[in-house]
């Protein structure tokens, strides 16, 4: 709650905590996972990361908490960080280091075992969905060679809920597709060969169904 952007690195990848806000009353450095670094990245800036009153953050937890069905557990975001990260990496005097605690065994006591590497690996996997509209690349072969080209193109979320027009937006990207396609055909060569007619005759009505 009261940390600014000066004190996250988005380069280096870690957290300085000022002694002044830890529990210990010393200073210390936290890595950045993949993952946080990718929620932390559209907001970055100046100024305190939250910067609303301890109440709102409370209330919207409580909204988050209701409606999931979540229940309530004290400190609970310190508690799965540190789960998580043991059971991804084993370090326990490293997490010892970014808790704060003055002995091993005390991490080791509250958090050996508490998650399984399986469901550390799904929590190290939580990403911000990309939004409607975001570049992405798309590769294409052209002339015998491959070229990268940007193209904007709407994620679509799972179910594809919120975009009651992505019907719309496939049939005009088929339409798309058939109108290169048409642009691409070529004259096949007249041939003697039985066999080679056949497949002429084939590919000539499969052009027809374009």
């Amino acid at each position: 709650m009261r940390l600014d952007w000066s004190a996250i690195d988005l380069r280096e990848n870690f957290v300085k905590l000022p002694a002044s806000i830890t529990k210990t009353k010393q200073g210390r450095h936290i890595e950045i996972s993949e993952n946080c670094r990718a929620w932390f990245m559209p907001h970055s800036g100046q100024g305190r990361i939250f910067p609303h009153s301890e109440n709102v953050l409370r209330d919207r937890l409580a909204e988050l908490r209701e409606k999931h069905n979540v229940p309530t557990i004290k400190h609970g975001t310190r508690h799965a960080f540190a789960s998580f990260w043991l059971a991804q990496h084993g370090d326990i005097n490293q997490l010892c280091r970014f808790l704060g605690h003055d002995d091993p065994q005390t991490t080791f006591k509250h958090y050996a075992k508490a998650a399984t590497a399986r469901e550390a690996k799904k929590f190290w996997a939580i990403m911000p969905k990309k939004k409607r509209g975001e570049k992405i690349l798309e590769f294409s072969v052209e002339g015998g060679g491959m070229k990268r080209r940007k193209k904007s193109v709407p994620a679509v979320p799972d179910g594809l809920d919120g975009y009651p027009d992505w019907e719309d937006l496939r049939e005009e990207s088929e339409e798309i597709c058939r109108k290169r396609a048409s642009k691409k055909r070529r004259s096949l060569p007249t041939v003697d060969n039985p066999l080679l007619v056949t497949i002429r005759d084939a590919l000539k009505n499969r052009q027809q169904i374009y």
